[in-house]
């Protein structure tokens, strides 16, 4: 894991998923070329949670860090997913990630009904038309929102009364491509609901 991470994250014990430097597109790179963790602070470690790191399938390296904590007493455990998908452009690749992505959500759902899931990252698209100051959905936005649809997920902020901050700025146009989703029946929902939303970085970029 690079030095500069966990500079960033002292006080965090995490998990990290990378594309393997050599598998990108047939081509050998110098360093990693997308990457994904998942960080628990070391005051709930000390409190008795334990935490358990899923396996990522080959297909999702560097594109999925999934980590299940466990609390004692606590009646379901809390899945924290991070995702990177690939922009767009990319074609093939996101279409590729997208499927992989889909079917380690199915199977993550149905071994752990019971269990709350929060799932966040650069999605590299949106999940509602005003997250995008065109105000419509790409080709590529329709695919994620049919996803999370199926697995009936939602973002995290979908009951706040605020309008959702953009976060991603280019000439001419802004959009919201990065999220936190959960399932449509999460208790986050109403906790969130009661505070205003502020805008974080751009984490695409």
């Amino acid at each position: 894991m690079p030095h500069w991470v966990r500079k960033v994250f002292p006080d965090a014990t995490l998990r990290m998923s990378c594309v393997p430097r050599d598998t990108v597109d047939g081509r050998r790179r110098t360093r990693a070329m997308a990457g994904t963790l998942v960080g628990t602070h070391s005051a709930l470690l000390g409190r008795g949670v334990s935490q358990e790191q899923v396996p990522t399938p080959p297909a999702l390296h560097g594109y999925l860090t999934h980590v299940r904590l466990s609390a004692p007493g606590a009646p379901a455990a809390r899945h924290c997913l991070s995702i990177y998908l690939p922009p767009e452009a990319t074609g093939g690749r996101r279409l590729k990630v997208l499927g992989a992505m889909r079917s380690h959500l199915a199977s993550s759902l149905t071994a752990h009904p019971n269990d709350w899931f929060l799932v966040g990252g650069d999605f590299n698209g949106v999940t509602a038309a005003a997250d995008r100051s065109s105000g419509a959905l790409t080709a590529a936005d329709a695919r994620l929102v049919a996803l999370l649809e199926e697995f009936r997920l939602v973002s995290v902020f979908s009951r706040c009364t605020d309008p959702r901050p953009h976060s991603h700025f280019s000439t001419g146009s802004s959009a919201r491509l990065d999220d936190f989703l959960c399932k449509h029946d999460d208790p986050l929902l109403a906790a969130l609901a009661l505070g205003p939303q502020t805008a974080g970085p751009d984490v695409a970029g």
